[in-house]
């Protein structure tokens, strides 16, 4: 499956693998392993025009870690055999600042963009 374009305010997430393993090295089991709520933006979409949400759509960029409430739902969908998921631009509670060490360079995810600390 290939999706071309989100339409309204829609974001496209590519979550973080789960842990499978502790800390303590104990395997957790596949059926226990809760949806990660944190990942990638790979997709922004359209936005409706909505003046309550333009601020949050212009927000949201390719490539930003992103935290959203997992319990609100999200579409699972899988592209080339990776999992996404679809949610809302409401369902996002936070975007992290990208993590950069000093004296290394860094590509930013989801773009051909790097950054040199």
């Amino acid at each position: 499956m290939k999706i071309t374009r989100l339409l309204g305010n829609r974001i496209l997430l590519e979550p973080l693998a789960s842990e499978t393993v502790t800390a303590g090295g104990i395997a957790i089991p596949e059926r226990q392993v809760q949806k990660q709520p944190v990942g990638f933006v790979r997709m922004v979409g359209t936005g409706n025009g909505d003046a309550t949400l333009a601020a949050d759509m212009a927000e949201m960029k390719v490539g930003q870690k992103v935290r959203v409430n997992t319990r609100m739902g999200g579409v699972e969908v899988s592209l080339e055999g990776v999992p996404h998921r679809i949610h809302s631009v409401m369902d996002v509670e936070c975007i992290f600042e990208p993590e950069v060490i000093v004296g290394v360079d860094h590509a930013i995810p989801g773009t051909d963009k790097t950054v040199y600390a």
